[in-house]
C-alpha cells in the first residue's frame, strides 16, 4: 500500500525525495538510467551534497578489493576467545589486503581514495567511503555529534563490564585529549524497513535487550 506523502512529516518527504534522486544518480552514472533532471523540493546546495556522495560511491565501486576470504570465517573467528584483542586476532588470521610501508616500521599505508572490499564468496564486506561529505556537512554532523556527546545523559557510553569487543577501551583513543567521549551507540538504520508506522516521528530512547536505539 502506497503511503500518502501528505501524512507525512516534511523530513521524511524530503528524505524520501534525496533517496529517488540519489537513485537516478547511481543508474545514470552506471550507465542504466537517463540523464538526471533538476529535482524538484532539493535546494542546489543539497543536490550538490548528493552528487558528490553519489560520485564517491560509484568510484569506490570501480576500485573494488577483493579479499581471500569469506565474511562468515571473519564472524566465526571472532566467537573464538583468545589473550589477543579483536582487532589483533583478526589481523593475525587474516592479515590486510595492502602490503605495510616499505620503511620497515610494519604501519600500513593510509589509503586515500574509496573502495570497496568483497569477499571471497563476492559479498561486499565493507565499504571506504573517505571524502563522501561536503565540509559543510561535516561541521554539521561534528556539530551534532558534539552536542550528544557533551549530554548530561548521553547515549554515547562504554559499559564498564563489557565483554563485546565495541567496549573494548584500548580501541578508543585518551578521553583526555578529545573533544569527543570515547563511545558507542547502536540505531535502528532500517526503523520504517522493519514495519514502523510514522505515526510517532519524536525521536526517543527505546531500551532493548541492554542496548540503547534510536527510536
Amino acid at each position: 500500500m502506497k503511503t500518502d506523502d501528505s501524512a507525512l512529516p516534511n523530513s521524511l518527504i524530503l528524505l524520501t525525495t534525496c533517496i529517488e534522486y540519489a537513485r537516478s544518480l547511481m543508474k545514470e552514472r552506471a550507465g542504466t538510467g537517463s540523464p538526471v533532471v533538476s529535482k524538484t523540493g532539493i535546494t542546489l546546495e543539497l543536490r550538490g551534497e548528493l552528487e558528490k556522495m553519489v560520485d564517491r560511491v560509484n568510484t569506490a565501486w570501480d576500485a573494488q578489493v577483493h579479499l581471500n576470504y569469506k565474511l562468515e570465517d571473519i564472524i566465526a573467528e571472532l566467537q573464538r576467545s583468545t589473550s589477543y584483542t579483536k582487532s589483533q586476532q583478526l589481523l593475525r588470521k587474516f592479515g590486510g589486503p595492502f602490503q605495510p610501508k616499505p620503511d620497515g616500521s610494519g604501519m600500513l599505508q593510509l589509503q586515500y581514495e574509496p573502495m570497496v572490499f568483497i569477499d571471497s564468496a563476492s559479498k561486499v564486506v565493507s565499504w571506504y567511503l573517505p571524502g563522501i561529505f561536503t565540509s559543510h556537512r561535516c561541521d554539521i554532523v561534528n556539530g551534532a555529534v558534539q552536542a550528544l556527546s557533551d549530554h548530561p545523559k548521553s547515549i554515547l557510553r562504554i559499559k564498564k563490564a563489557g565483554t563485546n569487543w565495541r567496549d573494548d577501551r584500548t580501541t578508543y583513543a585518551d578521553s583526555g585529549i578529545c573533544k569527543l567521549r570515547p563511545g558507542h551507540v547502536n540505531m535502528s538504520v532500517a526503523w520504517y524497513e522493519q514495519g514502523h508506522t510514522v505515526s510517532h516521528i519524536t525521536i526517543q530512547l527505546a531500551q532493548h535487550h541492554s542496548c540503547f536505539w534510536l527510536a
